[in-house]
């Protein structure tokens, strides 16, 4: 069953496995994207047994996570769903209805909101290009936007400690300049942190 999902348009339950068995003739599972993703990348990666923690950039932002090789999606399928944990009390309204969600302030339509592109290409490629150009606006909305999903690897490790984190999504095809963007915000974060430090993110 189909449920919540804001940037599809669902706001109620939709038994989609069924709707399509009975179109198709099959037996159908149904999983969230991000998840399928996550055991994708921890199989990819050979992972094996070690929690993983996928997190998926694009046009929203959310998490799938394997711990102990399995896939964990929470008593009420919502484990992961980092991107509707507010973190901005000012910041702008989600489609969840809350204000200042991560996937506000960090997903591509987050970027594709902040940095408009004129040509071709998404808006990431655009916004680090430009960054890497020198041009000051981009590289503040660029350090701004790592900062928040350096937010997000932090939630990952802080609630279920997974062993690593794995960036992925529409935003990830920007490759190392955003690894490194995330990498320098989370040792701007650790230098006033003691305990982060202690973390090593």
């Amino acid at each position: 069953v189909a449920m919540h999902a804001v940037n599809l348009g669902v706001t109620s339950q939709v038994p989609l496995a069924e709707l399509l068995r009975e179109r198709i003739g099959e037996r159908v599972a149904v999983e969230n994207d991000v998840n399928a993703a996550a055991l994708g990348a921890a199989t990819a990666l050979g992972l094996g047994r070690a929690g993983v923690g996928f997190l998926s950039i694009g046009t929203g932002l959310g998490a799938g996570l394997v711990l102990d090789g399995r896939l964990h999606r929470g008593s009420r399928a919502a484990a992961g769903e980092i991107g509707h944990i507010p973190v901005d009390p000012d910041g702008p309204v989600c489609g969840c209805g809350q204000r200042g969600c991560l996937e506000v302030l960090a997903s591509g339509t987050a970027i594709a909101a902040r940095w408009p592109h004129r040509e071709g290409g998404g808006p990431a490629a655009h916004l680090f290009a430009a960054a890497a150009a020198g041009d000051a606006d981009a590289v503040r909305v660029r350090d701004e936007v790592a900062g928040h999903i350096a937010e997000a690897v932090r939630l990952l490790v802080l609630t279920v400690d997974v062993d690593a984190v794995v960036l992925g999504g529409g935003v990830a095809e920007v490759g190392e300049p955003l690894a490194d963007a995330v990498r320098e915000a989370l040792h701007r974060q650790a230098g006033v942190s003691a305990f982060l430090r202690d973390l090593d993110l």
